[in-house]
């Protein structure tokens, strides 16, 4: 609760409640490709590559997420002039994309604190906003990582491989799973 008081009976005040919110920290670490090859071209755009990921866990960013569900509307904030604030931000794609396929609202804020190098070829955008990813499902809890990994290509050119409990992955173009996680490749470049 805060105080809110205006003009000449400023000394009134009422009470202002204000909107519960949940606090999320998350690291996003940067990634190396050992590999890369670009095998094709995919409908949506993208490119079809061949690649070996490794994570960099000493390289990362930090994305805090406050979420609550009592308010609307995403905000993106950083100390860093390098990366844009407004709606063309990757992470806040990942929010908007995360929200509109369960169907929910929420208020998000987003705030960003750089440490990989911006397009360094590093992964950090691709890292930010599956650390988003994470968070909003951590909090609603709606989707599980395959659903969330079919979602992320959708607002970005990497999956949720920097938040995978893996140091490394193997991801062929075509493949049915990957040779380490099992899990449904959804790297596109």
């Amino acid at each position: 609760m805060f105080r809110v008081g205006f003009g000449r009976d400023s000394h009134r005040s009422r009470q202002v409640p204000l909107p519960m919110m949940t606090l999320f920290t998350l690291k996003a670490p940067a990634k190396i490709n050992l590999t890369l090859e670009v095998v094709g071209r995919l409908p949506n755009g993208y490119h079809a590559i061949r690649s070996i990921f490794v994570r960099l866990d000493k390289l990362s960013d930090t994305i805090e997420l406050r979420i609550a569900k009592s308010a609307t509307g995403i905000k993106l904030s950083t100390p860093s002039r390098c990366i844009p604030t407004d709606e063309t931000n990757i992470c806040h794609r990942a929010a908007v994309t995360y929200l509109a396929a369960i169907g929910e609202t929420a208020g998000v804020d987003i705030h960003i604190k750089k440490n990989i190098p911006v397009a360094a070829g590093l992964g950090g955008g691709s890292s930010d906003a599956a650390s988003v990813f994470v968070g909003l499902n951590n909090y609603f809890k709606a989707m599980s990582r395959r659903q969330l990994e079919a979602l992320a290509p959708t607002s970005g050119r990497m999956s949720l491989f920097s938040s995978a409990v893996l140091p490394y992955a193997v991801y062929p173009a075509r493949a049915k799973t990957s040779r380490r996680s099992g899990t449904t490749p959804a790297f596109t470049s």
